[in-house]
Parts: structure tokens; C-alpha cells; sequence
């Protein structure tokens, strides 16, 4: 009996413990087309050409938290896609994994992947598209996901 009740008192106290945690803030939902003009905004102050990038979007928009190695915790909406630009040699430097993530109608956070596809963000959205947390556009929209506007 004394075990059951040990167990019961910890089940209690995880229960409370959970309770207790705030709800998740990640802003309020950016439309689909929206969110990409923030990020790809902000993706080109990255580039050493920004009016050559080219920008592949085929994933919706997701609710999430994103936390990169030595940076801190973001919320709020993200995805995947590609860039390609110039480099500054003057010739396109080939086609990587770019994340972005979108709150409070700001892009707050972006990072490139490399081109031989051993970094972090390739790794990451790589990922993100094997478990579903993010969802390529022809899937259709679902729960925490945002996608382009059917009308356009």
C-alpha cells in the first residue's frame, strides 16, 4: 500500500508540475505569404548579393520552437526551404537549406545551411521533414500549419 501511494504522490506532484507551466507563447499566426516576405527580408541581409537570391519555398509555415547549438530559444512560426546566390566571386554559390523562424510579425531569427550539406540546418530541416514537424505545402494545411492561400 505504502508503494501505491509513493506512486500515486509522485504522479500528483508531475500533475501539479505540469499545471503549473505557463502556456507556450509563440505570437500571433502570420499568414503563409507573409511570414516568407519577412524572411526572405531578412535572408538577404545575410547574402553577399542580395538581389541575386533565389528563394524555394515548399514547405508550409509551422508553430514551433527552434533552438539552435549556443543560441538561445526562439518561439514562434518557422520553416524550410532553399537559397541560391551570388557569392563574391560573382557566380552563384549553389542551392542550401535556409531556416527561418517569424514572430510578432518580425523575422527574429535565420540561418543558412552549406553547400556540402554537414551543418546544422540542413540537419535540422532534413529532420523536420522526416518526423512532420513541418509539412511540404502539397500535404495541405493541418493543425499549427500554415500554408500559401489557395487563391493565388
Amino acid at each position: 500500500m505504502l508503494q501505491v501511494r509513493g506512486s500515486l504522490a509522485i504522479c500528483a506532484s508531475a500533475w501539479l508540475l505540469a499545471a503549473a507551466a505557463p502556456p507556450m507563447d509563440y505570437g500571433p499566426a502570420p499568414t503563409w505569404r507573409r511570414a516568407i516576405d519577412l524572411s526572405e527580408d531578412y535572408i538577404r541581409s545575410l547574402l553577399d548579393d542580395p538581389d541575386s537570391a533565389r528563394f524555394e519555398w515548399p514547405n508550409q509555415v509551422t508553430r514551433g520552437t527552434l533552438k539552435m547549438p549556443f543560441e538561445k530559444t526562439r518561439n514562434g512560426y518557422y520553416t524550410c526551404g532553399f537559397v541560391n546566390s551570388k557569392n563574391h566571386f560573382g557566380g552563384y554559390s549553389g542551392r542550401v537549406w535556409v531556416i527561418a523562424l517569424v514572430r510578432d510579425d518580425q523575422a527574429v531569427f535565420a540561418e543558412l545551411g552549406q553547400r556540402d550539406g554537414a551543418d546544422m540546418v540542413t540537419a535540422m530541416c532534413e529532420r523536420a521533414l522526416k518526423t512532420g514537424s513541418i509539412h511540404p505545402i502539397a500535404d495541405g494545411p493541418g493543425d499549427g500549419l500554415i500554408g500559401p492561400d489557395p487563391a493565388r
